[in-house]
């Protein structure tokens, strides 16, 4: 559609009117007047429809009988009705003896010879004649019930144009009475014809369907006229259409004309054509047309139409509810725009401001390349719209009209530098209002300009496009771009950015050093980093020179950037607990880097001033970290299962996997809500290798076992196998040293483990009720005993014996059993079971027990002849007593029974639980202490130097004596009184570290832990609810436990308790199958203040400060032990007591077997 383009108004003509009073005001002929008889009958007939004329039949010159000629017609559409014939044959009756009838019929049908012959017979007395005449094709048409539209030509309304309109208006109408009546109503659009066709299915009453085609169809469209309505655009068509719809009642009594507007929308000719409208007919009408149209279709009256289109703007002009507006401008513009993308960006305009019409002129050339059009908006508007809008759309439009005539306005640049600082700095900076309005790139090809200049182009819809083309070609003129090298001193820093971080993170730190100098630097980016040298990409103020801004760069930022190591993921660890992220890492003041080569720490590297800044933040975090963490330590002893673990564990966030191959524990650390996770993923894996078998191997060189192939027999049978070196350890070549006691009595300390050395009987601590056959519940020594036992019955058979025992109800202090087949030379089990008194008020009654034990032991020896026996310290670990006093009981009650007892006795070797062994060797009057831990072994070898240089006794004195020592003295304030502290533990702890304090050492804060069956008790635990209770406050922890991999681990607010603590709850609630029990569980605290120690307890909460004081004391011993003599003494540990203990874990017994096998097929 060329909207360039206006429309010719056309104006509707006149029609002309009869009626009576034209009769009225005629003379006749001689001058008289017609008589009322005539003009009665004039009405009379006239009311019928029939066309009269009547003129006097006198001729001027000769004076005759005066008479009249009358005739009569019937119109051809009134020749079908019955009320007419009848009429006429009134008529004829009525003057039938008064004068000469000629009748005239014009017949429109083709008659044969025959026909006409007939007639002239049949009608000869009339005086019949007949002659052929030339019929109009409209109303030989009107005889087959076809309407031919034949358009109104002197207002422009063609044919096509007619039949369209009264399509819109009333063809709907017609068709609809025509189905009723059983009719159909057919119209066609190539000859501009309607009609009603008879049909010839069925028959019909031709003179039935006569009428109905002349009263229905002919009659109905004879009935209108249309005028077109003058407009500009299809906008303009619209806007009036909807406001005659709107006022159509008040128009009809204003004009007292019946009005029906009806428009032609060419869209939707084109979109969703009518069936019977074919392809030529629709371009016929757009063409004609242009753009949407509007037509009044109005009721035939007397009124010329050019009257009625006159009214009809008078309306619309001075109508109360409407009104006319307009706006008219001229657009100037350069280049032309191509008629395509005119059209489609006017269209846009015309759809988006649809009650406005918009009209614009074709375009004007003024001056050489500079054109010119004219906008004219015009608008109806109801009254009780705003006028002001109007205004406002207008000059809304005229901005838009502008755009697409003018689109841009153009900066050009061929200066690279300026176009860097464009492209790099200045776009960025737009507002991100600006942004749609403003782009760049290429100039594309002219004949005129320079094909590679660069162009900016800022869209004039931007109201304020020319200040924004003034601001950025001041902007290019302010900003110079410069590459600046600074050198860094730091080379660690600076390989550790080249390594780490990318350039776009580096920037970001960057951007907030810029912010700091924006009065200097506009941007500023890391270009390359070269060795020790930075090099920026800088766009600075042209007032300063390269130099001022390397200077600026180097003082203010690098020299001042620091690096610091935080070791625990905390940016991770604040996404995964959805916590917030500091401001200072979301805001780019301070960089977060996590190490390639360690993902659990984290690099931040800032500003130093930002980097002190961030401290108490760090701190905050961690703390929430660590409070967030928990851990489960395992014992595993297969390297291979710790692999396992490590394996499955390694993709779990925040999941870290150790293992102390040493001390075989694995350490899993993770967050407390994974623990669920975590637990699933072990008691899955628990359950693959739930199955174990103990294999000693007698091989001493270890090149056979290398040639077994362990790793080819694990892949191959799905098992896990675990190797290790067993010694089986001579006490006397062991390598150690000697103290001498007199009288050829020596006590040797040696390194080792009691369970790996050559003993005929052993002495175990048992708990009644407590099921040691369970794998969970037996320590190292009880799983050596039945490792090194060979067969598997005689293991089944040692386990039952377990099994029965606990059944007992009042179960023997000691029960010495039998070892069959044991590797390490084992006959003999002695398994005791102590009745401590934990409620007792010193260890008094206890260490009597342990004498009586120790006794009965002895006595079961005699029965049994045995000359070998362990000993382990009875009562310390599980009952938690000072190792001290129970070593020295233990040792005098050993000692004691080999003197007295009439026993076979030989060797007895004494085990401390925490790594430390002790053998006596009678006979040789050698006293042997076995030391596991290599730190123990040397504090106790340096303590016997001490021992041997100070001490000077009478060797030969054996009996009970005296000596004196200086004993520290430790007191509390309450209440104005000194109280003395009881415990001697806690009083050996203090003066140990207040001799430290005094040789100048500097003491940090510690704990003293006590033994947890000390009472008075201090918590109550429920294991069945999961409560551990303060019994002093009533506060309440949780308590729970889990199994995994035969151990069962306790927590306390889920964190894993001590070792020593798991294993006395364990056997605790064990031993009686107790869920509720009461422990001693508390520590003291000691600081030290100004080198005086305070104290917190269980019994009062503050800080109470200690007084220290040393007094001389009597120390009786019931058998005096001289230290004489220290010398070196040791031999190598016998190579050919070596075995290899092997380990076979699985899911199922099967597996276990088949390795087995292999294994000893490939020993032989």
């Amino acid at each position: 559609m060329n909207f360039r383009e206006t429309q010719k108004k056309l104006y509707p003509y006149k029609r002309p009117s009869i009626n009576k009073k034209l009769l009225q005001g005629i003379q006749q002929q001689d001058g008289s007047q017609y008589s009322e008889t005539f003009l009665k009958n004039f009405d009379s007939i006239k009311q019928q429809n029939i066309k009269i004329s009547v003129k006097k039949n006198c001729p001027e010159d000769k004076e005759q009988q005066k008479g009249y000629e009358i005739s009569v017609k019937i119109a051809k559409e009134n020749s079908f009705d019955e009320a007419y014939q009848e009429k006429l044959i009134q008529f004829i009756k009525k003057f039938f003896f008064n004068g000469q009838f000629q009748l005239t019929l014009s017949y429109p049908h083709i008659m044969g010879e025959n026909q006409k012959n007939d007639l002239s017979k049949e009608f000869k007395d009339l005086q019949f004649q007949m002659k052929e005449i030339v019929f109009d094709e409209s109303d030989y048409l009107f005889y087959q019930k076809i309407y031919q539209f034949k358009g109104q030509e002197k207002f422009g309304i063609s044919a096509d144009l007619q039949m369209l309109i009264f399509d819109k208006f009333i063809f709907q109408d017609l068709e609809s009475k025509a189905r009723k009546e059983g009719y159909h109503f057919e119209c066609n659009y190539k000859e501009f014809q309607c009609s009603i066709p008879t049909p010839n299915y069925t028959l019909h009453d031709i003179k039935k369907q006569m009428q109905f085609f002349v009263n229905n169809v002919y009659n109905t469209l004879n009935k209108y006229d249309i005028i077109e309505i003058d407009t500009k655009t299809k906008q303009e068509s619209q806007i009036i259409y909807k406001l005659v719809q709107k006022y159509q009642k008040e128009m009809k009594k204003q004009m007292n004309t019946e009005i029906f507007p009806v428009i032609i929308n060419l869209n939707n000719l084109q979109q969703k054509p009518e069936k019977q409208l074919d392809g030529d007919f629709i371009k016929n009408i757009i063409q004609k047309l242009k753009f949407d149209k509007l037509y009044l279709v109005l009721e035939k009256n007397e009124k010329d139409l050019d009257v009625i289109q006159q009214e009809f703007m008078k309306f619309m002009n001075s109508s109360n509810n409407i009104f006319y507006d307009s706006y008219n401008y001229y657009v100037q513009f350069k280049e032309p725009q191509e008629d395509e993308f005119f059209n489609q960006q006017f269209e846009n305009l015309q759809k988006e401001f649809n009650n406005i019409s918009i009209y614009v002129s074709l375009p004007k050339q003024i001056n050489y390349n500079e054109y010119e059009v004219q906008i004219l908006c015009e608008t109806w508007q109801e009254i009780l719209n705003n006028p002001s809008k109007f205004k406002q759309d207008c000059n809304y439009i005229i901005k838009k009209l502008q755009h697409i005539y003018t689109p841009y306005i153009q900066i050009r640049m061929k200066d690279q530098q300026k176009i860097l600082i464009w492209k790099e700095y200045l776009q960025s900076q737009l507002d991100k209002q600006l942004i749609q309005y403003i782009t760049d790139g290429i100039k594309s090809s002219n004949r005129n300009e320079n094909q590679n200049d660069f162009i900016i182009r800022i869209s004039t819809i931007l109201p304020q496009y020319e200040e924004e083309q003034r601001r950025i070609k001041q902007q290019l003129e302010n900003f110079q771009l410069s590459i600046v090298d600074v050198y860094n001193d730091n080379v660690q820093l600076q390989k550790f950015i080249a390594e780490n971080i990318d350039k776009d993170e580096f920037e970001n730190i960057l951007n907030n050093f810029q912010q700091q100098e924006n009065a200097k630097i506009a941007q500023i980016k890391l270009f390359a980093l070269q060795g020790q040298k930075f090099q920026f990409k800088v766009i600075h103020y042209n007032k300063y020179s390269r130099n001022d801004i390397e200077d600026v760069i180097k003082s203010q930022f690098i020299n001042d950037l620091k690096q610091q190591e935080i070791k625990f993921p905390f940016i991770s660890f604040l996404k995964y607990q959805k916590l917030e992220i500091p401001k200072q890492i979301t805001d780019k003041d301070i960089l977060s880097v996590i190490p390639k080569d360690n993902k659990q720490n984290v690099i931040i590297i800032g500003k130093n001033q930002d980097i002190l800044k961030f401290q108490d933040i760090i701190k905050e975090i961690e703390k929430k970290y660590q409070d967030n963490r928990m851990k489960i330590q395992l014992f595993i002893k297969q390297k291979s299962l710790s692999d396992e673990i490590l394996k499955i564990l390694k993709q779990q966030d925040f999941c870290y996997v150790s293992y102390d191959q040493r001390k075989y524990i694995q350490t899993i650390e993770f967050l407390k809500q994974d623990f669920d996770i975590i637990y699933n993923l072990l008691k899955n894996l628990e359950q693959s290798y739930e199955t174990c078998k103990v294999l000693i191997l007698d091989v001493n060189d270890q090149k056979k076992i290398e040639k077994i192939n362990l790793k080819e027999i694990e892949k191959k049978e799905q098992v896990i196998i675990d190797i290790q070196s067993v010694s089986i350890i001579n006490p006397l070549k062991a390598e150690g040293f000697l103290l001498n006691i007199g009288y050829n009595k020596k006590i040797k300390f040696i390194k080792g483990n009691i369970s790996q050395i050559q003993c005929q009987a052993i002495v175990l601590e048992f708990l009644k009720n407590v099921d040691f056959s369970e794998e969970r519940l037996q320590n190292d020594q009880i799983k050596n005993i039945i490792n090194f036992i060979q067969g598997e019955n005689n293991k089944k058979e040692l386990l039952q014996e377990w099994k029965f025992q606990i059944q007992e109800q009042d179960i023997i202090d000691i029960h010495c059993q039998k070892l069959k087949n044991h590797k390490n030379l084992i006959d003999y089990l002695f398994q005791i079971y102590p009745k401590f008194n934990r409620q007792a008020a010193s260890l008094e009654n206890n260490l009597l027990h342990i004498k009586s034990l120790i006794t009965k032991v002895f006595q079961k020896s005699k029965e049994h002849n045995i000359t070998q026996i362990a000993f382990p310290l009875i009562g310390v670990g599980l009952f938690g007593y000072n190792l001290k006093e129970i070593q020295q009981v233990l040792i005098q009650e050993i000692i004691s029974q080999l003197s007295y007892q009439n026993c076979q006795i030989s060797q007895v070797f004494v085990q401390k639980t925490t790594d430390l062994n002790m053998i006596l060797i009678y006979n040789d009057f050698i006293l042997i202490i076995v030391i596991q831990n290599e730190q123990d072994y040397r504090q106790v070898q340096e303590y016997c130097k001490i021992i041997s240089n100070n001490t000077n006794l009478n060797q030969s004195n054996y009996n009970q004596q005296s000596f004196i020592t200086q004993v520290a003295s430790c007191q509390i304030e309450i209440d104005g009184d000194l109280i003395d502290i009881e415990d001697s533990y806690v009083i050996e702890q203090i003066s140990y570290q207040y001799q430290l304090l005094k040789q100048g050492q500097q003491i940090e804060p510690f704990t003293i832990t006590h033994p947890y069956s000390k009472y008075p008790f201090t918590h109550s635990i429920d294991l069945k609810n999961n409560k551990m209770i303060q019994e002093k406050n009533n506060t309440q922890q949780k308590i729970e436990f889990i199994d995994l991999f035969k151990q069962r681990i306790y927590f306390i607010d889920q964190q894993q308790v001590s070792e020593s603590l798991n294993q006395y709850l364990l056997l605790k609630h064990e031993q009686n199958k107790l869920n509720e029990f009461k422990i001693y569980y508390a520590q003291d605290e000691v600081k030290v203040i100004n080198s005086q120690f305070y104290i917190k307890t269980n019994f009062f909460e503050n800080f109470q400060k200690v007084f220290i004081k040393y007094k001389k004391d009597q120390f009786k011993q019931e058998i005096l032990i001289n230290f004489e003599q220290f010398e070196q003494q040791g031999e190598e540990t016998d190579n050919n007591d070596l075995k290899w203990q092997l380990e076979i874990l699985s899911d199922n017994i099967q597996k276990i077997k088949r390795a087995i096998d292999s294994i000893n097929q490939r020993r032989i």
